[in-house]
């Protein structure tokens, strides 16, 4: 069964091509001296490298040419902070030669050695002292009642209905 839609559009469809050619002359009357555009494809031409261009540059960046200028504005800036704190290195010095794979461990080593002989305190530690048994908590005395307004050794009496 065919939609509503379906049946307007075939019954329609004949009036897309009278409509283009509509389209066409009055462009043509407007702007006499103007070629037609290739960046309208007509039905029946084939997509190429050309009418995508010309349709990126008409959807994408035309219609916020601004906003574009203003983003290649900012990395200018950018760029130009950039090469402003950038310090630069001096002519007479020299490199920071790089580890090789046998030199990179040893350094490493003389680096926690030095280290450890740095962070060694004059008085040494003291030996961990031994910790204490603990007691029964039942020997202590408590003084709990005194914080909720009873006194001390009064009893929890409750009333039988």
């Amino acid at each position: 069964m065919k939609t509503l839609r379906d049946t307007l559009l075939h019954r329609h469809q004949a009036a897309n091509t009278r409509l283009d050619q509509v389209r066409q002359t009055v462009l043509r009357t407007s702007f006499p001296g103007t070629k037609p555009s290739l960046a309208v494809p007509t039905q029946g031409s084939k997509p190429t490298y050309a009418n995508l261009a010309v349709t990126l540059w008409r959807e994408l960046i035309r219609p916020s040419r601004y906003i574009w200028g203003a983003l290649a504005a900012l990395w200018l800036v950018l760029l130009a902070i950039d090469l402003e704190l950038r310090e630069p290195h001096p002519k007479g010095a020299t490199p920071v030669p790089v580890l090789s794979g046998v030199a990179a461990p040893q350094t490493f080593v003389e680096q926690r050695r030095v280290l450890a002989e740095l962070l060694q305190s004059p008085n040494p530690a003291p030996a961990d002292r031994p910790t204490p048994e603990p007691q029964p908590r039942s020997e202590g005395t408590t003084s709990w009642p005194h914080r909720i307004g009873r006194a001390p050794g009064a009893r929890n009496v409750q009333a039988i209905a």
